[in-house]
This record gives structure tokens, C-alpha cells and sequence, in this order.
């Protein structure tokens, strides 16, 4: 009988790390196959390709965190998530995130051998009931990672302007420039911080802090400080009104 292979990404910039997965997962070479990704935006651009059944994805990385890597991965294309870290005040929002396992580093071939069987045969319903457990505050994107061409770049939150929906097409509105996005705008709008970014219209989020005036009336605009026009929808115009009083 042939045996399907999960499909695993090591994602970590340290080699040494990535090796010490790599070496143990190596052992059974008929139960996975398996990439290496240095960082977060190598991992961003061979999720897509390789599918990758489980990923073990570190926190602690330069430009994006494992927390900036996993939000930026659509929900329905998420793999089963395996973090692994030398500092365990991540482990709760790791958790958070519904998340298999958490690693503390170092750790010996048994807690990886276990961490792959929570990743096989853990439950949504079981991560559920553990995220409920784990109250804690709720972290906001900081990055929205968008492809430019062959190339990913990296967008720094405060740098949005707005996000908008056309023809089904989500767009990272920036002050001159805008960029297409895989994510759609009701993720935006359940992982911004709703201190700064307000839902004004089923085809819009707006950056609160770049507005520059509204005019009053059923059929409300809104003018942001760089002359762009956007339309609320009245349930969205009468929130603003309540949020800019």
C-alpha cells in the first residue's frame, strides 16, 4: 500500500534550527517531504507552491514574526501550525492562534515526535475549546505582506490608508500608491485594530487618523487627507459619526 507523505516547512533564520528538524524528519523519508524557508517572506512565497500540510514556523525573526507570517495566510489556507521559540512568553497568543504545539527551544526528538501527532490528530472543536482557556488580550496586525511581481513587500499598518474591494480584488491603499492583496476585507476587519480602522462601507475599511472631512447627508463621502473620496454605506456613516464625535 502506498503511504501519502505530509508535506512540511521548516521556516526559522537560524540554520542550526531549521537542521535540528530537519535531521529527525529525515529519519522517515516515507512519511514527509519536506522545504527549509529562512524567514517570513520566503515562507509567504513557498506557501502558495508547496501546500505545505504542517508548518514549523519560529517566532522570533527579522522583518516578520511567526505572529506576522500566520496572519498573513489566508484562514482557509492554513496549514497545521507548529511554533517553535527560545521564549515561552509566546506561548498563550501562540495558543491564541490555534495553534498544534508550541516548542521551546532546545528540544529533544520526542517533543517534535509529539508535536507532529497533536498536528495530525488534534481537533478544531479541541483548539477551540483551548482558545476559550487562554484569555488574553488580542494583538492587531502590525504588517500586510502584498506580492509585487516575483517580489513581497512588506507594508507597515500605520502606512495604510484604507483598504478597499473591487471586481472581488482587495486593495492596500497606501498615500500614492495602491497594492492588490490575497486577504479579503472581512479579515482585515476582524484582525485590525478597531481603534484605527473603521468598516465604512461593504467595499471599504478606512485608517481613521487619514481622514480629512465627511459630508453629512444619507449618501455620505468621505475624504481622506490625500484627496482620495470614499463612499460610507449609512449604517458605516452613522458609526464614523458616533467614532469621530
Amino acid at each position: 500500500m502506498t503511504c501519502i507523505r505530509r508535506r512540511i516547512l521548516i521556516v526559522d533564520d537560524e540554520p542550526l534550527a531549521r537542521a535540528r528538524i530537519l535531521k529527525y524528519l529525515e529519519t522517515f523519508p516515507d512519511l514527509y517531504e519536506i522545504r527549509e524557508a529562512q524567514d517570513g517572506l520566503a515562507a509567504l512565497a513557498l506557501l502558495p507552491v508547496f501546500k505545505p500540510d504542517i508548518l514549523f514556523l519560529d517566532i522570533e525573526m527579522p522583518e516578520l514574526t511567526g505572529f506576522d507570517v500566520l496572519r498573513n495566510i489566508p484562514e482557509e489556507q492554513r496549514p497545521k501550525i507548529i511554533f517553535q521559540t527560545a521564549y515561552d512568553q509566546f506561548a498563550l497568543r501562540a495558543f491564541e492562534e490555534n495553534v498544534c504545539d508550541y516548542l521551546l527551544k532546545p528540544f529533544p526528538d520526542e517533543r517534535i515526535k509529539k508535536s507532529l501527532e497533536r498536528a495530525t490528530s488534534t481537533s478544531g472543536s479541541e483548539l477551540k475549546k483551548l482558545e476559550l482557556h487562554l484569555n488574553r488580550e488580542k494583538q492587531y496586525l502590525r504588517n500586510i505582506v502584498v506580492n509585487v511581481g516575483a517580489k513581497q513587500k512588506i507594508i507597515p499598518i500605520q502606512d495604510v490608508w484604507c483598504l478597499m474591494s473591487e471586481a472581488h480584488i482587495s486593495k492596500v491603499v497606501l498615500e500614492k500608491v495602491d497594492y492588490a492583496c490575497n486577504q479579503s476585507l472581512q479579515y482585515f476587519e476582524q484582525n485590525l485594530d478597531p481603534g484605527t480602522f473603521l468598516r465604512i462601507h461593504r467595499n471599504a475599511i478606512v485608517n481613521l487618523e487619514r481622514i480629512s472631512c465627511f459630508s453629512h447627508g444619507p449618501n455620505m463621502e468621505v475624504t481622506l487627507k490625500n484627496g482620495l473620496i470614499l463612499k460610507a454605506s449609512r449604517e458605516g456613516a452613522k458609526t464614523l459619526k458616533q467614532v469621530l464625535r
